[in-house]
């Protein structure tokens, strides 16, 4: 019999989730549990999708519950929380567990990696329950490296790993087919937010020595921007085309599909630093040339032939590089499938789940 693994989430479509659970199935028995006051479709309109998410796990044969009694029921060797280890939900559960005298190993996967602004409560919050905690997951070494600046533990008692939060499903997100290019496509995905550069970017490709440069940005639905005055229609560059979707694998397949160069220039401050990397990611797996700022998860992935870094965020850095590539387009392209090969080898879902699984059998 499988050992049991007890995961502990938010309940939302990706299909990354998806298929990380389905192939941690071929090893453990998984549980999903998502307790009804944390659901994310209960704040939503849309309730069929939370039919989706149960219909997902229904059809492979998981286990889908909302109750936090199933946890006493279930009896799982380990308990993974992809919670922040001073949410609501986490204290629940360590309550829950304590009072029930459940002997799960428990595990939280982090995700943030910024704690400047951090109180004094949440900090309480972590010193009290600290002990009930076997493992920390970080999402980057960034973000371990921060967190034990903030939080002091016994880091022989409490064993920290780098999991990435998002693996990239590879087989999807795969190298795009050859195609004759007259000219160059840079793009951005995300919010138009200042803290992820944005504003660089389209002041850079306003300047008249990029007016045959060629930008485009996939940008979210409005309700997720930070910079709410932000007015995609007042910018009347021909050269700059900007598109507002809901973001789902199918719009950054065809997003991706259709530029040769992504940008991702995050800034780095007091209380931001890029988190995932998902796009850069996904992007790398194409096969795409990428180039990003040093923030963040972004540390953590090393450079390749065609996937450039930039120290210092600013239009003269910006314009630079995108010289560069311009001049040098044909022998980068032809580089570019090393950043697939680096995904492969470190951010894949086989990968990932392999590692998470190695792990688990540790502790």
């Amino acid at each position: 019999m499988n050992k049991r693994l007890l995961i502990i989430s938010h309940a939302y479509l990706r299909d990354d989730v998806y298929k990380s659970l389905l192939y941690l199935k071929k090893n453990l028995d998984v549980f999903c549990l998502v307790p009804k006051k944390f659901n994310f479709f209960r704040f939503s309109k849309k309730k069929k999708l939370l039919k989706q998410v149960k219909s997902f796990y229904f059809n492979n044969n998981f286990f889908f519950k909302e109750n936090l009694s199933f946890i006493n029921n279930y009896n799982p060797e380990w308990i993974l929380i992809e919670y922040n280890p001073w949410s609501l939900i986490f204290l629940q559960i360590i309550i829950y567990c304590k009072i029930r005298n459940i002997k799960s190993k428990i595990i939280v996967h982090i995700k943030d990696n910024k704690y400047n602004n951090f109180g004094v409560v949440k900090k309480l919050i972590f010193y009290i329950f600290k002990n009930y905690i076997t493992s920390i997951w970080f999402a980057s070494s960034f973000a371990k490296k921060n967190f034990n600046k903030f939080f002091r533990y016994n880091k022989k008692k409490i064993q920290s790993y780098i999991i990435p939060i998002h693996p990239i499903d590879t087989h999807l997100f795969k190298k795009k087919n050859k195609i004759k290019i007259n000219k160059i496509k840079f793009g951005f995905i995300g919010r138009p937010d200042n803290d992820k550069g944005f504003q660089y970017l389209i002041d850079t490709f306003k300047l008249k020595v990029n007016k045959n440069n060629f930008f485009y940005a996939l940008l979210p639905e409005k309700k997720f921007w930070k910079n709410k005055k932000f007015d995609h229609k007042l910018i009347k560059n021909n050269n700059i085309q900007i598109s507002i979707k809901k973001f789902n694998t199918k719009s950054s397949l065809n997003f991706i599909k259709k530029i040769d160069v992504l940008f991702c220039p995050s800034i780095e401050n007091f209380n931001h630093a890029e988190q995932d990397g998902q796009v850069l990611l996904e992007n790398l797996s194409c096969n795409n040339i990428c180039v990003s700022s040093n923030s963040g998860f972004f540390k953590n992935i090393k450079k390749t032939d065609s996937y450039f870094k930039i120290n210092n965020v600013n239009i003269n850095s910006i314009s630079n590089i995108m010289k560069f590539i311009k001049i040098n387009f044909d022998q980068i392209k032809f580089n570019s499938n090393k950043n697939r090969i680096l995904v492969n080898k470190n951010f894949s879902i086989e990968i990932v789940i392999k590692k998470k699984i190695s792990i688990l059998k540790k502790i």
